[in-house]
Order: C-alpha cells, then sequence, then structure tokens
C-alpha cells in the first residue's frame, strides 16, 4: 500500500482520485489550495507520490515546489496554457531528473491510428475550454480529430463508439494503478508537444 498526497483533494477530480486510490487499496491524503502548510506538511512529507489536482492556475506553483524532490507527481491537464512557463518548468524538472507525469487516461482507450469526434458543453467551457479538456484526444488520436462545440452535453466518440462512463472511470483506475506501479520513463517532450498541439487547434483548426 503506497500514500498518495493529493493537492486540491477537495475539489471534484481530488475527490476522484482518492476514491480511485482506495479502491486499490492505497492510502489518499491531501490538503485544499487554501489549507496551510502546518495543515497538511506531515502527510506531505511522508507520502509515497503526489497529484495535483487544483486548478489550472496553481498547478505550475505547485510543480515547482515538487521539483527538488524525487517522489512520483503526477498532474492534471493541461499543466499550464503558457508555453513559456511550461519550458521553463520542463528545463526544471528534466534537470533534477524529476518524475513528472501529465494525466494521460486516454492512454488506455485510444489504439495507433485512432479517430475521435467530441462535443462539447458550449453552455459551460467555451472554444478554449473544449480543447484543452480534450488534450489527450487531440494528441493521441493518430488519424482524424473532430471537435465541435455545439451540443448542450459531453460526448465523445473514439473509433466510432461513443465513450461511457464506465469506460472513462475504468481508464481512470488504470492509468493510477500503471502510474502508480510501471517504471517511470520521462515524458518531458510529450508533455510540451501536447500543450502546443492544442494551440495549433486553438489558432487555426478550431473555430
Amino acid at each position: 500500500m503506497k500514500k498518495v498526497f493529493i493537492f486540491g483533494n477537495k475539489g471534484n477530480m481530488g475527490r476522484r482520485y482518492a476514491a480511485i486510490l482506495r479502491d486499490l487499496k492505497h492510502n489518499a491524503v491531501g490538503c485544499d489550495v487554501g489549507d496551510s502548510a502546518a495543515a497538511w506538511s506531515f502527510d506531505y512529507g511522508t507520502s509515497d507520490a503526489v497529484i495535483i489536482a487544483t486548478n489550472t492556475e496553481n498547478h505550475v506553483p505547485i510543480a515547482r515546489f515538487l521539483v527538488p524532490e524525487k517522489k512520483p507527481v503526477l498532474c492534471e491537464k493541461p499543466i499550464t496554457k503558457d508555453i513559456s512557463e511550461l519550458e521553463t518548468l520542463l528545463g526544471h524538472a528534466e534537470k533534477a531528473k524529476m518524475q513528472l507525469s501529465m494525466v494521460s487516461q486516454y492512454d488506455n482507450l485510444l489504439e495507433k491510428g485512432s479517430t475521435g469526434r467530441t462535443y462539447y458543453n458550449y453552455f459551460k467551457s467555451g472554444n478554449d475550454g473544449l480543447a484543452w479538456d480534450c488534450i489527450n484526444i487531440i494528441w493521441h488520436a493518430q488519424g482524424i480529430i473532430e471537435l465541435k462545440n455545439e451540443s448542450p452535453l459531453w460526448k465523445c466518440a473514439i473509433n466510432g463508439k461513443w465513450l461511457s462512463q464506465a469506460w472513462l472511470d475504468q481508464a481512470y483506475i488504470t492509468m493510477i494503478a500503471n502510474w502508480l506501479n510501471e517504471p517511470y520513463e520521462p515524458q518531458y517532450e510529450r508533455i510540451l508537444n501536447s500543450h502546443k498541439k492544442v494551440l495549433d487547434y486553438l489558432d487555426g483548426k478550431f473555430n
């Protein structure tokens, strides 16, 4: 059993990760963004791994704090919408050999040559949110990827099959299990390229 510290444990994604960790028989601890260091420093210091599940604007400051650590770190996507900021962070991470990974649940859904079609809730997200929320689909789909901001509901099809909640839930479970148990492989270049890919869509391929 491993002890995993979650930054942002009271948010929607933080609660999801805590539930997954408990289901996998691991110990989930953490803090909310507004909690003082005194409230979480012991649990953080004795943890085996860290998940950053806060709002996007808090990802880089927390990741910078974690750079010197030797613990595996899994950060929600996008890490940041600022490419220059991301390049600086990844440069420090690579130099320190930080075990930084980005949430990539679609690794378990997309196969080589996959095609994807995504419809998103425009009442909630808008064009910018659509692309960033679908960062993994955009990066991993090696065939055709279509983004449509025209539905009042979020829907996603991969290889012509509509993504179900059960399918997505299992993808998250598999991702966390693999992250904690498989040997770490550096992801710096992949993380950077995936963020650039989203900006490419925002700049010209999606409107």
